[in-house]
């Protein structure tokens, strides 16, 4: 018998299917509430009687909408069976929606046909259809045509709607266009698909079907094409002969409607070329019997027709006697298919992913039960087939081949702040088009530069390449920072820029932060589209009226400006077509487009770490200030400077800077008079509320602060009183937040600037924020620890105090009404709003000009001094709040006087005075206050942990919040929020907050959404640590920290650690009192999670040193008393022997920190300090606050510090030498090793002959070696054979030598390949050997398949030997083949090597033999034969013989000299007298160079031939000496 218990077990649900059923019947109340919604909607709407037009339209989208709630109401209800059963309680939830979901979604359809409207079907009602008045006859009701694109159909269905909806004059153009909307389907709803829903539109959206498939050559060609591609009827069949006729039919009835003739013969031929071989015949017969006429095309409708009836009627009684039989199998396949449905698991008649056992298992179990199933998909989870071949989707997480039952959630990686960029991948069929524009970029000069741009929503960054910002001549500013893409590929980015672009069709404008990129794309489109099937509308004006081509990408939008460039319009051109989108700067072209080549698709995206972090970090820094625009910086001070003014009274008129004209603000009223509405009926719904909200607004009244317009409120512009020029007009919206913390202003109205109008930008959008002009909160406070005294006031109302200029007035108006039966009426605000960007900045600018005005002020008869006032007023106010301080009360009297003086001139009042001197408050007239502490926290109101100064005490304290200890839902959400809200500026209890940071970070490596409920251990440490935090109500710090020193120097000691979990440092202030005690006092301290990726111990402590001397800068940078000597202290032994190691010895990031440290400090102030004794070791642990009250050492530093002797303080145990030290360059030492390669002989050779016999000798040595001689040959035969005392080598010997070289190549560059095919294994399938189909031969080579198996060709021949054509043996073969082959050349030497061999890449290797041969090249050389000169003018007429000769001289020749006595052999020469116009020659014999000798041969010519003649030289150093005139002279 079966156990109760544990049968009632196995079917009650697990936890898993616990938590997944209320999640589905949470979705079913949702389902449920839909209904009831609806309900009341349609009981709305029965008060109304008729609808309006606007009512009917609501009416039939909701009900299309609700018509899908059936659907997913009974998906989710199945999902609720599956868990649950089907029980009474389920059927009784599904029968009473059905009911209650049929019964409204009758009454709704009821109330559109009441009303005359179309059926929600798309039918159209019938004339009088709703016209209760009038008796008729109800028609059968017309249903709409539809259209799917597809040009076959188009002539009917423009007939059809044209007929009933377009000409139908009864019928107004928004009904029409509901129609045409509801009659397209598929590619032709997608052209129509952007535009919106409104009168105007219909004839816009016909005018475009009409132009997209009202084509009359392309309708012809489509229904020809449709004609002479019917499908040929194989077999004879009624089914296949009616639908033949039935496209004949229509094909040829809209070709007469287009008014194409058609040919009967051609189309007799084309019809029955399609028939079968039966009816074909047939007839034939029948036109064989009428052989006088001519059959035409009705013949042959007749013959197709009767055949039709005929084989109809023939299959229809065949099909009533096969009824019955049929019937009877299919219910027992039905049966036989549900027997067959078996889980392998548990052997139940259901699938193995319902399996209740399957489920209740854990992953890894799973994948172990699946891999033991025979013939099981882990994808599909059923059997019959592999994974491999599965068809199914994969892992929804993964995307992997698997089921999302068998995936494993693997460990988070860490969380990058980085920008991310793109990947690559490849595709045959379409290309994609990437959305491009052309924009103008504007140079620093001002003149506009065309660029193209790339609009990517997926990144979260702007790109701008090098290349265009050098163009642009713009600034960089340095940065450090990384680019990720896809596979995380990384790239550094070193600078960004500032760059304004703007439109080429509108005067949108938009200024961009860019991170600067050598390259950002390669160029786009990757490839020419195709434009000629993409039907454009021509009226449009394109963002980049070149996209098909491609062309380089300077610019990349991100997403921060991306939806600020998209409009509405929206424009899909069909199936497999690119989409037109409306954009600021033209319409872009993108998306999917046919394209037969291969293309390059790109991706570009980037992602960054939660921007709700920033907040948490920025408090954690030294400094809030915010990073500005230097040029928006520049900007706003010179429009402050030259256009800020101040009335008769003193107060400032001040001008808001914008960036833009506000002429780009689109309409703003109506946003703001909804907004107005919701708080109105808050006011109506809490009379308080609206008693402070009204009585604020009447306060603001009266104070002038604004006015009631006199304008309309529905004009978006008004007319100046001092101006005829228009002005644009911006509504702001507001609403009240109650502060009961404030002692001043508890109600106070907030405006909203950043409303966004219908133009998509606000009020904010368009103004310069402008930069930091005030110290910094830590700066003043640490002046507010430096002083004796302290005083503290702020002034009422900083920003209502500014004028803004009557011209901008109305970019400032609100709508007000004190009562709901009152109109609206608008109101202009005349002072600076807060809410909007740039107060700030116009509120803080005006008090450092009343600084700035005092220090130059030379009135000498105020009684305090203006420079002194001035250093107060520039650096001691923090927005509107002053806290400063003196060691003297006469001075601090003096300060506070002249402050309030000053002020006082520009209308500025300072209200709530404090001090710890009464004597100070008594003499400024202010009356004791029981307020005894301040709020030294910011105004934002929603602070968690607080910190005060008690006036009485003179000591710091913090408060935490009741509503922190009382958090009912722990989300990562709500812990950074409270983390966020904790204010410690100083960081006096940052020991205690390590923690909270810890946790924050824990769960952001675990990856916890930011709703989910956190694990439990962390929700244990969280209450823990909120637990804890009660107990810091009960800290109390001394305020001063300087005390009033008989010595004038004053000390800084400055403490830094380091843990896995932190690094940080602390800073103590160490003075001599007036009794000349010693008094150490925490000035102020910082403490820093360590970061996700792991750095090793001495690297934190090195990080902890350098955020030691950056604290130690911002205080001697923030106290006026700069006589400070520094004293930085470390526990750590290599890091302060790193800071005395030069710096070249060091790793880089060593390096780096050190170069910083020393920029600021000297290795001589640094000093060794025992853990115990190191205060900072406190910030890297977590401590608790009860424990944190209990630790002097925290607050009072060590103890050494209270000795005077110096000489006691710790002592550094001693410094590690360069060679212990770690992260130290290492030096390099280059050694020589000598590698035996036993083949390096082979590269000794370079003819292949002789290497081949040296190896069958080494061959033959070798087996010699091995084995015996054979016997088998005699004494005799050995020596006819032997040559010598060696044996000639044989071929066999030969051939092996040179397969064991052809082996040598092989296991040198085809390793792996040999391996795998000597194993019998196929190489990957991409290799690009496959093409050689390579196989391992019986000599156990790799040899290149082939068809010559059955050829009479050698083995070698019909199987190659592979080879490699880098190898020096390859190379040498090809040489010496050239040779023996008598310098082949590329052709032939390759066709003689392929015999035996298939090099790779064989003719790139024949062609570089035979170019290297010298031999080749000396006789291909062809000898330059050079370009003679022009021939001279005498050479060119005929003339008398020697009149024009040339003279040049031959020699030297030896001659006997017979003067005096014997003969002696001298030089002589031969003068050569040549004619320019004969050529005869003259020679004539002299007997040396000289002048003389010349001249007589001269002579002797002359005498001989008795000519005139003009002499011409060879221009030899001896002729050019005789032009002179004595030669002339001479002659």
């Amino acid at each position: 018998m079966t156990d109760p218990k544990s049968a009632q077990s196995a079917n009650s649900p697990n936890e898993y299917d616990t938590s997944q059923l209320n999640t589905y019947k949470k979705r079913r109340s949702s389902h449920k509430g839909k209904v009831t919604v609806f309900k009341n909607y349609l009981d709305s709407l029965k008060s109304k009687k008729p609808l309006s037009e606007l009512d009917i339209i609501q009416l039939r989208n909701r009900l299309e909408s609700y018509k899908s709630l059936s659907n997913e109401f009974d998906k989710n209800q199945t999902l609720i069976d599956d868990i649950t059963g089907f029980t009474d309680e389920q059927l009784r939830e599904r029968e009473q929606f059905e009911m209650e979901y049929q019964y409204q979604l009758a009454l709704g359809i009821h109330l559109l046909r009441e009303n005359g409207a179309a059926c929600v079907d798309g039918s159209v009602p019938t004339p009088g259809e709703g016209d209760k008045t009038k008796a008729f006859i109800k028609l059968p009701t017309i249903d709409l045509p539809h259209f799917s694109g597809e040009f076959q159909n188009w002539l009917e269905y423009r007939d059809t709607f044209e007929s009933l909806i377009h000409n139908n004059k009864s019928i107004d153009s928004i009904q029409k266009f509901h129609y045409l909307r509801a009659s397209l389907q598929g590619e032709a709803s997608d052209v129509i698909k952007s535009l919106e829903m409104t009168s105007n539109n219909y004839r816009v959206a016909w005018e475009l079907i009409t132009e997209r498939y009202n084509n009359t050559h392309q309708l012809i060609y489509n229904h020809l094409h449709a004609l002479f591609n019917i499908q040929n009827i194989e077999k004879e069949s009624s089914t296949s002969l009616r639908q033949l006729l039935d496209t004949v039919n229509k094909n040829l009835r809209a070709l007469n409607n287009l008014g194409e003739p058609t040919v009967d013969t051609i189309l007799i031929y084309l019809i029955t070329s399609k028939l079968d071989f039966t009816t074909l015949r047939y007839w034939k017969e029948s036109t064989k019997n009428n052989a006088v006429e001519k059959p035409t095309l009705q013949d042959l409708k007749t013959y197709l027709n009767d055949r039709f009836m005929l084989l109809q009627n023939l299959e229809d009684t065949k099909n009533i006697q096969h009824t019955d039989s049929k019937s009877q199998s299919s219910k027992s396949d039905s049966k036989d298919k549900q027997s067959r449905i078996s889980c392998p698991l548990c052997k139940g008649h259901h699938f193995l992913f319902a399996c209740p056992q399957f489920k209740q298992m854990t992953v890894e179990k799973r994948i172990e039960r699946v891999s033991k199933f025979s013939n099981f998909c882990a994808n599909c989870l059923h059997n019959g087939h592999e994974t491999k071949s599965c068809r199914g989707g994969a892992c929804k997480y993964c995307q992997q081949k698997h089921n999302t039952m068998l995936h494993i959630h693997k460990g988070p990686t860490k969380d990058t702040a980085h920008t991310t960029l793109a990947s690559n991948s490849s595709s045959q069929h379409t290309s994609v088009l990437l959305s491009t524009a052309l924009v103008h970029v504007i140079a620093s000069d001002g003149t506009p530069h065309l660029a193209r741009v790339l609009l990517d929503s997926g990144s979260t960054s702007c790109y701008i390449t090098n290349s265009l910002s050098k163009k642009l001549n713009l600034t960089f500013e340095p940065i450090n920072g990384t680019v990720s893409g896809i596979n995380q590929q990384h790239t550094k980015i070193f600078h960004r820029t500032n760059v304004q672009i703007k439109s080429l069709h509108n005067s949108f404008t938009a200024k961009l932060s860019c991170l600067v990129l050598d390259t950002i794309a390669q160029s786009l489109p990757y490839m020419r589209i195709n434009t000629q099937g993409l039907h454009i509308p021509k009226h449009l004006k394109l963002a980049d009226p070149q996209f098909y081509e491609p062309a380089a990408v300077d610019i990349l939008l991100g997403a921060d400006i991306f939806w600020q460039i998209i409009s509405s319009g929206h424009i899909r051109l069909g199936k497999q077509q690119p989409t037109l989108q409306e954009t600021e700067l033209g319409w872009l072209v993108s998306g999917c487009t046919t394209n037969t080549g291969k293309q390059t698709n790109s991706c570009f995206f980037n992602n960054n770490n939660s921007d709700q972090l920033s907040r948490f970090w920025e408090l954690d820094s030294l400094s809030n200030t915010q990073i500005n625009d230097p040029s928006d910086s520049n900007a706003c001070e010179i429009i402050f400077t030259q256009t800020t003014t101040r009335q008769s009274d003193g107060r400032f008129v001040v001008t808001i800077p914008f960036k833009q004209s506000p002429d780009c603000l689109g309409d703003s009223y109506f946003q703001a008079k909804k907004r107005f509405y919701s708080i109105e009926n808050r006011m109506n719904s809490n009379h308080t509320y609206k008693q402070q909200y009204s009585h604020f607004i009447t306060e603001y009244i009266q104070l002038g602060h604004m006015t009631l317009n006199k304008n309309s409120h529905k004009n978006t512009i008004i007319q100046s009183n001092t101006n005829t020029q228009h002005s644009p007009v911006y509504y702001l919206p507001h609403h009240g937040i109650i502060r009961e913390s404030s002692s001043t202003t508890k109600f106070r109205a907030v405006f909203d600037g950043s409303a966004k109008t219908s133009s998509k930008l606000s009020l904010n959008d368009i103004q310069l924020v402008g930069p930091v002009v005030q110290d910094d909160l830590v700066s003043i406070l640490l002046r507010f620890r430096q002083h004796k005294y302290i005083i503290s006031a702020d002034i009422e109302k900083m920003f209502r105090q500014i004028i803004v200029l009557e011209h901008q007035r109305p970019l400032q108006q609100i709508i007000w009404r004190y009562n709901p039966t009152e109109p609206l009426q608008t109101y202009t605000l005349n002072t600076v709003t807060y809410g909007t960007a740039s107060a700030p900045y116009l509120a803080t600018r005006c008090i450092k000009q009343i600084g700035l005005d005092c220090k130059n002020t030379q009135n000498h008869s105020d009684n305090y001094d203006h420079k002194m006032v001035s250093e107060i007023i520039l650096h001691d106010f923090y927005c509107d709040d002053l806290l400063s301080g003196e060691d003297d009360e006469s001075v601090l009297l003096e300060i506070a006087n002249g402050v309030f003086s000053e002020l006082q001139k520009y209308k500025f009042p300072l209200r709530k005075w404090q001090s710890n001197c009464p004597t100070v408050l008594k003499k400024l007239g202010v009356n004791d206050s029981n307020n005894t502490t301040f709020n030294l926290s910011s105004n934002d109101p929603s602070k968690t942990l607080g910190i005060h100064w008690n006036i009485n005490k003179d000591t710091i304290s913090y408060t935490v919040h009741s509503e922190l200890l009382s958090q009912k839902q722990i989300t990562k959400r709500s812990i950074l929020s409270t983390i966020g809200h904790i204010f410690d500026p100083l960081g006096l209890i940052s020991p205690c907050i390590l923690e909270a940071k810890l946790i924050m970070q824990r769960m952001w490596i675990n990856k916890v959404n930011w709703d989910d409920q956190i694990p439990v251990s962390i929700q244990e440490q969280w209450a823990k640590f909120v637990e804890s935090l009660s107990f810091i109500n009960h800290l109390s710090i001394p305020r001063r920290a300087f005390h009033d020193s008989s010595r004038d120097n004053i000390e800084l000691h400055i403490f830094c650690d380091a843990s896995q979990q932190a690094y940080g440092a602390c800073a103590y202030i160490r003075t001599y009192t007036s009794d000349g005690s010693i008094s150490v006092q925490l000035l102020v301290a910082k403490g820093r999670v360590a970061p996700l990726k792991v750095l090793t111990i001495p690297r934190l402590e090195l990080c902890a040193a350098f955020t030691g001397v950056n604290l130690s800068n911002k205080i001697l940078n923030s106290l006026r008393k700069k006589n400070c000597k520094c004293y930085y202290w470390s526990d750590s032994i290599i890091v302060l022997s790193w800071i005395n190691t030069p710096t070249h010895k060091l790793q880089t990031f060593i390096k780096h920190k050190v170069t910083d440290i020393l920029k600021h400090t000297q290795p001589q102030s640094w000093y060794y300090v025992p853990t115990k004794q190191n205060p900072a070791d406190i910030i890297t642990k977590c401590t608790n606050a009860q424990q944190l009250l209990h630790t002097p050492l925290w607050f009072s530093g060590p103890d050494f510090l209270r000795n005077d002797d110096k000489h006691s303080w710790p002592q550094q145990p001693g410094h590690l030498s360069v060679s212990d030290l770690p992260e130290v360059r290492s030096q390099t030492h280059l050694t020589q090793k000598h590698v035996i390669d036993n083949n390096s002989f082979i590269y000794k050779y370079s003819n292949f002959n002789k290497l081949t016999r040296i190896v069958a000798y080494i061959l033959r040595y070798i087996h010699n070696s091995k084995y015996k001689q054979s016997n088998n040959i005699s004494t005799k035969k050995r020596q006819q054979v032997c040559i010598g005392d060696v044996m000639p080598l044989s071929t066999s010997e030969l051939n092996s030598a040179r397969y064991q070289l052809a082996k040598l190549v092989q296991l040198d560059f085809f390793y792996e390949e040999y391996q795998l095919l000597l194993h019998k294994k196929q190489l990957p399938t991409s290799h690009k050997l496959n093409s050689l189909n390579p196989f391992i031969g019986d000599d156990n080579l790799i040899r290149v398949g082939g068809r010559l198996a059955q050829s009479p060709y050698n083995y070698d021949r019909k199987f190659p030997i592979l080879l490699h054509p880098a190898h020096h043996i390859t190379q040498i073969i090809f040489s010496t083949y050239h040779i023996t082959l008598l310098h082949a050349g590329p052709q032939l030497l390759l066709s003689h090597i392929r015999q035996a061999f298939w090099p790779i890449s064989g003719r790139n290797l024949a062609r570089k033999t035979t170019q290297s041969c010298v031999t080749c090249k000396r006789f291909k050389g062809k000898t330059v034969t050079p370009i003679m000169g022009q021939l001279p003018e005498q050479r060119l007429h005929a003339n008398f013989v020697f009149s024009d000769v040339g003279v040049d001289y031959a020699g030297p020749i030896m001659i006997n000299n017979r003067k005096g006595r014997g003969s002696v052999l001298i030089k002589s020469y031969i003068c050569i007298f040549i004619c320019f116009a004969a050529k005869a020659v003259h020679l004539e014999l002299v007997t040396d160079l000289t002048t003389q000798s010349y001249i007589a041969a001269i002579n002797r010519f002359i005498s001989r031939r008795d000519v005139r003649l003009r002499l011409g030289t060879a221009a030899t150093s001896s002729t050019s000496r005789t032009s002179t005139p004595t030669f002339l002279e001479t002659l």
